[in-house]
């Protein structure tokens, strides 16, 4: 069969290398399109509340749109909200994408949430020196066998549900089912050997391209059933950082942070209150009162330690009006503590440290106590001007004074209008009783000694 060499349009013929050429040019034009991989990762290193839900769902509605080879979680995470978690682990069963876990670097944790979080993946990986578990669910309880009894209740139903779903979560990834439940039954923790060997997770990767290289060439099947080979060898990172709206959030959503701030906006409103006119405290205690209250609107807060807290202040501005030799101080400082206790809907996964709770109490307690000391010592101090200055002042007689008649007196640097109940001859000392009718003094006779009138001097 004779061969033909295909002819160009205008007659000519195409060569060999010239086809080679062509094709060569044709597979660098579209390979970049067809080899381009992408890997999202997401770094979640808070605790697990509502910011840190809105900072995961944007990262994998990112990793979707964008068609990624799939979506790392790098956990460090102490745990937190048990209904944050609930709907972190919902959309990350319903991503499109796969979801790795990583525990890193070497001394992180994904305990308690985070090991909700993790098991939820759909392959789990820890760096050395890392460990996981801890997931006991904790209920605060209170006072009277019944009240015991009814937190017991509580506690098993919560630990009941949250054993359910650990089951659903590892029997489907085919990981050791009885051994991550307890996890929450007897708060155990695992590290990253153990937790290998056992079966809870699929790898042990030192950093980023240790695992990327181990993910390369792995089939991982999703929550949808969708089987994935993963192709990570070459491709490339988007970091997708929380930005720093999400930062400054997540720092309001620390309870200490907010605690401190509902405390510091009280405090600086007190001492608007008590010294007008400052206006700089006023301001600042009207911002950090925003900002808490900002906070309380994701978080789960208890209004009613709200309601101690901001109680605790009209104790101490009591303290200014009532004799209690300090009782009142005291009174406030013991309910900024309890306020401060009961501030948290969830206190165990959600609460202020007592230590915290009473330095800081009783560093506020002190400021305000030295507040009080100065309005005092400023009371029990004469005016230093105005007409009521003038009152226990010295001065001379300017003229004759008779009783029932208006004379004049110098006092002071000025004349001044007065009376007095007691004859007091010119140039006579004399102190002023009080001031009548604006610009009278009322004046009494004053011993000469020591004193110089103005005619001597």
């Amino acid at each position: 069969m004779e061969h033909v060499t295909p002819r160009r349009k205008d007659g000519g013929r195409i060569s060999r290398w010239g086809r080679m050429a062509g094709l060569g040019l044709l597979v660098s034009l579209v390979s970049p399109v067809v080899a381009a991989k992408t890997v999202y990762w997401l770094y979640v290193d808070t605790p697990i509340h509502p910011i840190a839900l809105q900072y995961i769902e944007e990262g994998i509605r990112a990793a979707e749109a964008d068609g990624a080879e799939c979506l790392i979680l790098q956990l460090n995470t102490p745990g937190g909200l048990v209904e944050t978690t609930d709907r972190i682990i919902q959309r990350m069963l319903a991503a499109r994408v796969p979801i790795i876990g990583f525990v890193a670097p070497s001394g992180a944790q994904a305990a308690s949430a985070g090991f909700y979080i993790l098991m939820a993946t759909d392959l789990a990986a820890m760096a050395p020196g890392t460990r996981t578990g801890a997931a006991t669910p904790i209920l605060s309880g209170g006072g009277g066998s019944q009240e015991n009894e009814d937190v017991k209740t509580l506690r098993r139903k919560a630990q009941n549900d949250l054993i359910a779903l650990m089951r659903s979560l590892t029997q489907r990834r085919g990981r050791n089912v009885d051994l991550a439940v307890q996890a929450i039954t007897e708060a155990r923790s695992f590290d990253e050997e153990e937790a290998l060997r056992q079966k809870l997770i699929e790898l042990i990767a030192r950093d980023r391209s240790d695992l990327l290289k181990k993910l390369d060439g792995r089939t991982v099947v999703t929550w949808t059933g969708e089987r994935r080979r993963l192709e990570t060898g070459s491709a490339t990172v988007a970091e997708y950082s929380m930005s720093l709206r999400h930062r400054i959030l997540s720092f309001l959503m620390d309870p200490r942070v907010v605690y401190i701030l509902l405390v510091l906006g009280m405090l600086g409103l007190y001492i608007e209150m008590t010294h007008p006119g400052l206006i700089l405290p006023g301001v600042v205690g009207a911002v950090c009162l925003i900002l808490a209250l900002a906070s309380t609107q994701v978080l789960p807060v208890n209004w009613a330690g709200v309601l101690l807290i901001a109680l605790a202040f009209l104790l101490f501005l009591l303290e200014l009006k009532v004799v209690s030799y300090g009782l009142l101080t005291l009174g406030g400082i013991l309910l900024l503590i309890l306020g401060g206790m009961t501030l948290s809907r969830s206190p165990a996964e959600w609460a202020v440290s007592r230590t915290f709770l009473m330095a800081f109490a009783g560093a506020v307690g002190a400021a305000v106590a030295l507040v009080i000391w100065y309005i005092v010592r400023a009371f029990r101090h004469p005016p230093a001007t105005g007409q009521e200055s003038l009152q226990g002042q010295t001065g001379w007689a300017e003229t004759d004074l008779e009783p029932g008649n208006v004379g004049w007196v110098f006092a002071d640097g000025t004349l001044w209008r007065a009376t007095t109940s007691t004859s007091i001859p010119k140039g006579q000392p004399v102190r002023i009783v009080r001031v009548r009718g604006g610009m009278t003094l009322e004046v009494e006779p004053l011993s000469p000694s020591g004193l110089k009138s103005p005619s001597d001097s």
